[in-house]
C-alpha cells in the first residue's frame, strides 16, 4: 500500500524530487516472495516504474542491502552439519 508521496528539494541541490514511501512490512513480503537469498547478507535492487498524473512516465531503483534472520535451530543445525563431515 502506497503511503502520501509529496514533490520538494530534499537534497538541496535545486532539483525536485519526488520521495514515494511504501509500508514496510509489504516491502518485506515483496523482496522475500521474488528474491532467492543464499547467504545471511544479501543485495536487493527494488525498482518502480509509473505516470505522473499528466502521463509523464517515471522509472527510480535503488539497491538495498537485505540481513536476513537466521533462527537458532537453523544455525544449530548449519553446525551439526560442517562437524558430521
Amino acid at each position: 500500500m502506497l503511503k502520501p508521496s509529496a514533490i520538494t528539494d530534499y537534497d538541496n541541490d535545486g532539483t525536485s524530487d519526488l520521495m514515494i514511501k511504501f509500508e514496510r512490512h509489504a516491502v518485506i513480503n515483496l523482496i522475500l516472495q521474488n528474491s532467492r537469498f543464499t547467504g545471511k547478507l544479501e543485495n536487493v535492487t527494488l525498482t518502480i516504474t509509473g505516470y505522473l498524473n499528466d502521463g509523464t512516465g517515471l522509472q527510480g531503483h535503488c539497491t538495498i542491502r537485505v540481513l536476513m534472520h537466521i533462527s537458532r535451530s537453523w544455525r544449530y543445525l548449519k553446525f551439526m552439519e560442517i562437524f558430521s563431515k
